[in-house]
């Protein structure tokens, strides 16, 4: 009795451990393995034991139905040891039981390709599923995933194909018979099945490659056009100071002549008249443009947020070197630095007047650009997936989206880190 029962256990067990493995593969466990080896233990024993039964009256008919019951009332207990919903849990057990139908039907088919039929046939079992499951676990998993996600699309088709493989294996009433007599259906559905899901994995597959192209083409015109209004208004700006810096030049050419005027009249005694021309000049608004660097342009971006900073008590430290020729756009290097800078002072601002407001700007030129900007912060800083700070206040965040746009646009090397309460940016082009 052992002898004979021995290769058909065997083939229970391997069927069992190969079927909830694959299963496990398609769905998302809630816990530790730990938990799903009690539940792999009990319906292995509980299998054993009600499969001896079966093969020792040699109905492996009922033997059959029996599995597929109760491998489904074991799913349905089992559901809540994972995330997926009832009804994705149920596409998940369908496509199990098609998986396992049509390997049971190849293996019986092939067993005899082999010396001892019974232990080929196992094999076959064991071969057919472990490839399955590395293939969806490798390849195939985050497209089914999507299927799983939209059950109510594709789950018609799978059930389909439950039905009708069902029903050709037991509705005869003698599996063995059903396989032989029903050969030619079972393999032409097996076919049509494997080709049904690879089509729907495929058009998953390309319809996912078309959706991150096209999220990735919107994100890059959403940059773009961010971009375009911040170079709008860095030229406006860039305008207004430059107009500032010009009549300061005018100013300081003209104020030898004013001082000769001034000395003039003191020297011929007109000292009302030279009171009056001073308070003139002295009336008149002066606005100083810092040099901090050769390119007038960034120089003049530069100069307006040094000037914010000092109006937020924030010490303005600057070591630059900035040709006035550069390999990048003058103006998109300003919208830049800018930005940089506004998160600088908009950083520092939320520190409290007992610790130190500071920013550091260094920029090189040796072959590359390579700048970077350091200044303290408080409060716990966030990082996506790529390294870049994220934001969840409003209309704050826009600057680094530019800053990322700028980076992708030139192939530059954008780095963020934080450590010890100081926040540093640093940019390679």
């Amino acid at each position: 009795m052992i002898t004979y029962l021995f290769p058909h256990i065997l083939r229970s067990v391997v069927s069992d451990v190969m079927m909830l493995l694959f299963l496990f593969t398609l769905a998302q466990p809630k816990y530790k393995n730990k938990k799903l080896v009690w539940l792999f233990v009990a319906i292995l024993i509980v299998s054993c034991i009600c499969s001896s039964y079966y093969y020792l009256q040699k109905d492996f008919t009922t033997l059959t139905k029996f599995q597929m019951v109760l491998i489904a009332l074991i799913c349905l207990a089992s559901k809540p040891l994972f995330k997926d919903t009832l009804m994705q849990w149920i596409f998940n057990f369908i496509t199990m039981s098609n998986a396992f139908m049509a390997i049971v039907v190849l293996s019986y088919l092939c067993r005899r390709l082999l010396p001892y039929p019974l232990y080929t046939n196992t094999a076959i079992r064991f071969i057919l599923f472990a490839v399955l499951i590395v293939i969806f676990h490798r390849y195939v998993k985050p497209f089914y995933r999507q299927a799983v996600s939209h059950w109510s699309t594709f789950i018609l088709t799978v059930f389909a194909f439950f039905i009708n493989m069902s029903y050709l294996l037991i509705s005869g009433g003698d599996i063995e018979r059903a396989m032989n007599t029903n050969k030619t259906a079972l393999l032409l559905m097996i076919f049509l099945m494997i080709v049904t899901y690879i089509t729907i994995f495929l058009a998953l597959k390309i319809l996912t490659k078309e959706y991150t192209l096209k999220e990735e083409k919107i994100q890059a015109q959403t940059r773009e056009d961010l971009l375009r209004v911040q170079m709008n208004s860095m030229q406006d700006l860039l305008q207004v100071i430059g107009e500032a810096d010009r009549k300061n030049r005018i100013d300081s050419h003209d104020r030898r002549h004013r001082d000769n005027t001034l000395l003039e009249l003191l020297r011929q005694g007109e000292i009302d008249e030279a009171v009056v021309r001073l308070e003139q000049t002295a009336s008149a608004p002066c606005v100083t443009v810092k040099r901090y660097c050769e390119n007038t342009t960034v120089n003049a971006a530069i100069s307006y947020y040094a000037a914010a900073a000092h109006n937020e008590n924030i010490l303005f430290k600057a070591q630059l070197d900035i040709p006035d020729t550069i390999t990048v756009d003058v103006l998109e290097l300003s919208i830049v630095i800018g930005n940089l800078l506004e998160n600088a002072i908009h950083a520092c601002k939320m520190i409290s007047n007992d610790k130190e407001r500071y920013i550091n700007f260094t920029f090189f030129c040796n072959g590359q650009l390579v700048f970077e900007i350091e200044n303290p912060y408080v409060g716990e800083l966030t990082y996506d997936s790529n390294g870049y700070p994220t934001s969840f206040e409003k209309d704050h965040g826009l600057g680094i989206k530019s800053v990322i746009g700028f980076a992708h646009k030139h192939g530059a090397q954008l780095r963020y880190t934080s450590e010890n309460g100081v926040f540093r940016v640093r940019v390679l082009i």
